[in-house]
C-alpha cells in the first residue's frame, strides 16, 4: 500500500421547541330557585352564566329541562321551547360571551301537580368547556283540610243536653292559618257547654284557630 486515507466528520441536529397552549373559553353555571312553593302559585328561577375563561365563548347555548306537568313563561328574551319525547326544553342562545363576561337568565314556573319541581341547566357552545349541569329542586306544598263533626245519632228528649265534636285536620303539606271554625245553633236550642276560647254568637259558636300545621289536629266540643 502506498497511502491510507482516514476521513473524520461530525454530523448534528440543534432545535428549539415552543409549546403554545390553545386557551378554550370555561363556562360556569350557577342557579338558584326557591326550595318551597304552593300549588299553582308561580315562582322564578334564576341561571347566571359566566365565562370564566381568557378567550371569548362563541354561540353559548343554554339549556333548561323541565318537567312536562309545569307552566313556564320566559322573563329573559329570547328563550324558545323545544320539542322533546320526555319533559320540556328551553333554550337561550348567547352569540358571544367576553371573558368575565355574566348573563342573567331568568324564568317563570307555575307548577300545576303536587310533586317536586325538578330542573336541570345544561350549557354547549363553539370549543366550550362547560361547566357540570347545575340542579335545583322546588318542594311543590298544597294546602288540604278535611273537617269531621260527630254527635248523637238517637232521639235526645226535651231538657237534655247533646255533645257534638268538630274535628279539623289538616291533610296538606302546607301550614293553614287564620282559620275559623263555626259550630250552628238551632233557634230552640240552648249551649251549656263550649271548649275554651269558643266565642259564643245568636245561632252559633266561633273559634279561631291561628295556624294549623301539616298533620296536625284540633277538636272543639260544645
Amino acid at each position: 500500500a502506498t497511502q491510507l486515507r482516514n476521513i473524520a466528520y461530525v454530523r448534528f441536529e440543534h432545535g428549539q421547541v415552543v409549546t403554545t397552549q390553545i386557551a378554550k373559553p370555561t363556562i360556569k353555571i350557577t342557579k338558584s330557585a326557591p326550595k318551597q312553593t304552593v300549588r299553582d302559585e308561580p315562582f322564578t328561577v334564576r341561571v347566571l352564566v359566566e365565562n370564566t375563561g381568557r378567550v371569548p365563548a362563541e354561540k353559548v347555548r343554554v339549556l333548561e329541562n323541565l318537567p312536562p306537568s309545569a307552566e313556564v313563561e320566559a322573563i329573559t328574551a329570547g328563550g324558545k321551547k323545544l320539542t322533546t319525547q320526555e319533559g320540556q326544553q328551553w333554550m337561550w342562545e348567547i352569540v358571544q360571551l367576553q371573558p368575565r363576561q355574566r348573563k342573567v337568565i331568568e324564568y317563570r314556573v307555575t307548577p300545576r301537580e303536587s310533586k317536586d319541581v325538578f330542573t336541570l341547566t345544561s350549557v354547549t357552545g363553539s370549543r366550550v368547556v362547560p361547566d357540570k349541569p347545575a340542579e335545583a329542586r322546588t318542594q311543590v306544598l298544597v294546602p288540604g283540610l278535611d273537617v269531621k263533626l260527630t254527635g248523637p245519632t238517637g232521639v235526645v228528649n226535651a231538657g237534655e243536653s247533646a255533645r257534638y265534636e268538630i274535628v279539623v285536620r289538616n291533610t296538606g303539606t302546607l301550614p293553614c292559618t287564620n282559620l275559623k271554625i263555626t259550630g250552628t245553633i238551632p233557634s230552640d236550642c240552648t249551649p251549656t257547654m263550649k271548649t275554651h276560647g269558643g266565642q259564643l254568637y245568636r245561632d252559633s259558636i266561633v273559634w279561631q284557630l291561628p295556624r294549623l300545621e301539616p298533620g296536625e289536629a284540633q277538636s272543639y266540643r260544645f
